[in-house]
This record gives structure tokens, C-alpha cells and sequence, in this order.
């Protein structure tokens, strides 16, 4: 009983017997009363006879039996409470079969519960938000926190470490990202999670970062919080082109200043990760040109060029105080697209007192930067010294 080919063949045999017969709602609700009690009785067995492949194939028949019996069963309440029933028979058994049987999971074998974990997540969602929308997220939460709890409970029992704990916090990620993030956070406050994001990666202390453990265990949801970065940042830019767009001013204006105090704080960090520093700055000065772009536009199109050619100025001057070769250089792009917009589209456009002012003020801004592109080739003298 201990060879894998029964286990198969049992809970084949056992889930699947009752797709052989037909009948009405209370032949499903009594499907459904089956399958718990043979999920009960695998999970006892494979237990005692040490076969975790019984648990596994058990498990996933389980899940997907019983969301089969619950779709011919729609708003039903007791669908999702038999789900939930089946998660923690089989997250309690598995537990129980490494404190009993002192083997706790490997990480394969708890990857190999990950297909599982996600049929259950997304039925019992689709069951929950049927009859109960608004508290489907939080009871999605809560079956993460369950988790961690016997996580927690096994992990005082062996001391050298947990096979599992990838897989939950890829669970939990999971969870957060669609529940919390997509479901619980409304969408006025979701463009603020960037600015959050970048202000806990500003204070994070750098050996926490650049820790491996920490970036290989972490990595999952280090990489979904990026991904919420992206999302968010380039949701702001793209409505910075309605006209009205005050809250989206704000929030990239916020944006940006998060930005460079990340720049700051990071100096040390970003010392010599310049790829790094590179997409920072250039994440930096694209919400630069945008935000200004709204913020003068309703003035006129010089306006927008001014307000260009003040901030690459501005970032040139900081970076001077700094002698940071690499903001400079950064702040060069703005420059010259501003500079170029200048000189090619509001001078042709502009009645020729504006014109000639335009043609001055833009090549005064030119002269000046490179006298200080001379001081720039001094300070990267002084540096391979």
C-alpha cells in the first residue's frame, strides 16, 4: 500500500466514482459531503503509510472535483465552506505528517503543492465573490495567514529550516497582489503606492538589500512589487495627458521627489551599480518632463520648454555641488530636448520679439552648459587619478 501506483489508483478512483452517476442538487450536496470525508481518510493514511504523493494527488482531486460539483451549483453558500474544509484538512495533514513522521517538507515537494494552492485560491475567490464580493478579498487573506501560522508552528519544530517557506511567500504574494492590491486598495489610492514603494526602499538599510539570502528568498515578491511600480508609474503618466488631471499632478510631483530622495540617500548604494543609478534618473527625468508638460501647458508651449531647461539646469547644478558625473550627464538629455523643442518648434511659432528672446535665453542655457561640460571632464580627470 505503500507504492505510489496505489495511492494513484485510489483517489482516482475515489473522487472520479462519482462522475459515473447522475442525479439532482441533493446528489451534488451529498458529492460534496463525500469528498470530505475521503479527502479526511486520505489525509489519515497517507500519514500513517508515509506517502505523500497520496496527499498530493488527494489534495488536487479534491479541489477540482469539488469546484466541478459547485459550478451546477451557483451562489451556493456551502460550495466555498467545503473548499474550505478541504484546505485545512490537507494543510493541517501535511503538517501533521512532518511533526509525526519528523520530515518536514522539501522544497520541491512544497512546490509540487504550489498547482494546488492556485486552483484553490482562484475557485474559492470565484465561489466567495458570488455570494459575499466585498469580504471575498479578506477571506482570500486569511487562508495566507493560516498558512503562515502552521508555518510558524512547524518551524519551532525543526530548527535548521523550512522547504516550504518559498512557496508561502509566494502564496502570500499572490494573495497580496490580487486581493490587497487589485481588490482592497481603491483606485485613487493605488497611484500612491509608488511613492510608498520607492520611500521603504529609500530607508531600507543597503546590507538588508544586498543581502543574497534575503534577495533569493524575497525575490517573488520583490520582483511582484516591482511589477506594481511599473504599473503605477506608467499609469501616471498616462494621465498626466487629461486635461484634468490635478490628483495626477500631485501624485507625480510626489513621484518625482521620492525619486531623488532615493537618489540621495542611495548615493553609497548606487555608487557602483551605474545601470542601476542610469534607470533611476532616467525613471526620474521622463516624470520630470511630464509633469512639467502639465503643469505648464495651459500657460503655452514656451512654458513647457522654460520649465524643461530650468530643471536639466537645476540637476546640473545639484549634481556640480555633488560632482556627480553620472546626474550630469543624465541631466544633458533634458537639456537638449528641451533645447531642441526651443529652437525648432516655439521659435518657428512665436512673433519675432518672442523669437529673439527665445533664440537668446536658449543660448545662454547652451554657453553655460558647456562651460560647466569643461568642469565635468575635470572632475572625471580627478576621479580615474
Amino acid at each position: 500500500i505503500q507504492h505510489n501506483i496505489y495511492a494513484i489508483t485510489a483517489s482516482l478512483g475515489a473522487y472520479t466514482s462519482p462522475l459515473l452517476l447522475g442525479g439532482s442538487l441533493g446528489y451534488m450536496t451529498l458529492s460534496l459531503s463525500y469528498f470530505l470525508f475521503v479527502s479526511v481518510a486520505f489525509a489519515v493514511i497517507s500519514i500513517f503509510v508515509k506517502s505523500r504523493v497520496l496527499l498530493l494527488i488527494s489534495a488536487n482531486l479534491a479541489i477540482v472535483m469539488t469546484s466541478l460539483v459547485g459550478l451546477d451549483m451557483p451562489r451556493s453558500h456551502i460550495v466555498p465552506l467545503f473548499l474550505g474544509f478541504h484546505f485545512a484538512i490537507f494543510s493541517i495533514s501535511t503538517y501533521l505528517y512532518s511533526e509525526k513522521n519528523k520530515a518536514p517538507l522539501s522544497s520541491e515537494e512544497a512546490w509540487s503543492f504550489f498547482p494546488v494552492l492556485l486552483a484553490f485560491y482562484g475557485m474559492e475567490y470565484y465561489f466567495i465573490s458570488q455570494i459575499a464580493p466585498t469580504m471575498a478579498p479578506f477571506i482570500s487573506l486569511g487562508f495566507a495567514g493560516f498558512l503562515w501560522g502552521l508555518y510558524f508552528s512547524a518551524k519551532k519544530l525543526f530548527q535548521n529550516g523550512l522547504g516550504s517557506q518559498k512557496l508561502i511567500i509566494a502564496f502570500t504574494t499572490l494573495a497580496c497582489f490580487h486581493s490587497l492590491y487589485i481588490e482592497i486598495i481603491p483606485p485613487l489610492i493605488q497611484p500612491w503606492m509608488l511613492v510608498l514603494i520607492v520611500m521603504v526602499g529609500t530607508f531600507t538599510p543597503n546590507s538588508m538589500i544586498t543581502h543574497k539570502n534575503n534577495t533569493d528568498v524575497y525575490f517573488i515578491p520583490l520582483f511582484t512589487i516591482a511589477i506594481i511600480a511599473l504599473i503605477e508609474y506608467v499609469s501616471i503618466i498616462g494621465h498626466l495627458f487629461d486635461k484634468n488631471s490635478l490628483s495626477w499632478m500631485m501624485v507625480s510631483f510626489a513621484c518625482l521627489i521620492s525619486i531623488w530622495i532615493l537618489l540621495v540617500r542611495k548615493t553609497d548604494f548606487l555608487k557602483e551599480k551605474f545601470e542601476i543609478k542610469y534607470a533611476i534618473l532616467a525613471a526620474a527625468h521622463i516624470q520630470a518632463i511630464f509633469g512639467f508638460y502639465r503643469w505648464t501647458i495651459e500657460i503655452g508651449s514656451l512654458a513647457v520648454s522654460a520649465s524643461w531647461l530650468l530643471y536639466a539646469v537645476a540637476v546640473m547644478l545639484f549634481a556640480s555641488v555633488r560632482k556627480d558625473d553620472i546626474m550630469a550627464k543624465s541631466a544633458l538629455i533634458v537639456l537638449a530636448f528641451a533645447a531642441g523643442k526651443a529652437l525648432l518648434y516655439d521659435a518657428a511659432n512665436a512673433p519675432t520679439i518672442i523669437r529673439i528672446l527665445c533664440l537668446l535665453l536658449t543660448g545662454a542655457v547652451l554657453y553655460g552648459c558647456g562651460f560647466f561640460m569643461k568642469r565635468l571632464s575635470t572632475w572625471t580627470s580627478i576621479k580615474q587619478e
